[in-house]
């Protein structure tokens, strides 16, 4: 028996699948040219995808002790910043 349920598989594998195909592609448009507008927003969906992996795996494998880390490092990550995004405008003047 499986730790993941069957049925979620094909999302996380999907989600997985594109997390590596991001990454990839930013390496190797970094070896191409490292100052391309381009890597900023393969690293931003980086990120993004792989936090979205990490909460579907976490939330799919059902461990409470992971859950709680996961999402107080999460909080802690979001709170500084939503407020420099909020402030973004203030402090480029």
């Amino acid at each position: 028996m499986s730790i993941v349920k069957d049925t979620a598989s094909f999302p996380l594998l999907f989600l997985l699948l594109l997390t590596v195909t991001c990454i990839t592609l930013l390496i190797l448009s970094m070896r191409q040219n490292k100052f391309r507008l381009l890597n900023g927003v393969l690293a931003n969906f980086s990120v993004v995808l792989t936090g979205m992996t990490l909460m579907f795996l976490i939330e799919l494998l059902n461990i409470q002790w992971l859950r709680v880390i996961f999402y107080a490092i999460f909080v802690i990550i979001l709170i500084p910043l939503a407020v420099l995004y909020s402030l973004l405008g203030i402090l480029l003047l």
